[in-house]
């Protein structure tokens, strides 16, 4: 059926439109604002001080290993939506009778959970790589080089604790559209 995609883009769209950004977060837009972040920032420090490369470039590749871990997960997310369309179709099926539409609606429901799932990563993706942009900025504009170390530390821990949120929050949301109590920490 042609509306279940329309499902799940209309949930992602929430999670984009919810930010304000007008280019929607992809996976693929994850991994290029991290290596965009990685050779402005390595560029930034090592023309100021070449011995704050090896640091530097230690934090960056923490950094960037971040963002491949969000990207990582994003996929996840979105390769759970599109498994979940094309090998749940077969359900509908069970619609017809009284005695199975409790499976069709049990695959609708965990559909648009998987949907609210993809729009939560989409959200918290989009508001911590606003968010971490906004630190690289400062890094790269401090005058000094421990401040600029310092922001550059913010933003790294800024990345590891959206990583966090990605990794636990859309289930969490899940679990309200499914009915089922997974917040005992799964």
């Amino acid at each position: 059926p042609t509306w279940m995609p329309a499902i799940v883009d209309s949930v992602q769209e929430l999670g984009r439109g919810a930010t304000g950004r007008a280019v929607a977060m992809t996976p693929q837009r994850v991994v290029q604002a991290g290596v965009e972040i990685f050779v402005t920032v390595f560029r930034s420090f090592t023309e100021i001080n070449p011995l704050l490369a090896l640091p530097i470039t230690g934090l960056l590749i923490i950094l960037f290993l971040l963002y491949l871990v969000l990207a990582v997960l994003m996929t996840l997310a979105i390769a759970q939506v599109y498994m979940v369309m094309g090998a749940g179709v077969f359900l509908l099926g069970f619609q017809g009778s009284t005695w199975t539409q409790d499976l069709a609606r049990g695959y609708l429901r965990y559909l648009l959970a998987a949907g609210v799932k993809l729009m939560v990563v989409t959200l918290i993706v989009s508001v911590g790589e606003t968010q971490v942009t906004m630190w690289v900025g400062l890094a790269t504009a401090e005058a000094g080089i421990a401040s600029s170390v310092e922001v550059l530390l913010v933003a790294v821990s800024s990345v590891a604790i959206v990583t966090v949120m990605v990794a636990t929050l859309p289930e969490y949301a899940a679990t309200m559209i499914t009915g089922s109590a997974g917040f005992a920490g799964d």
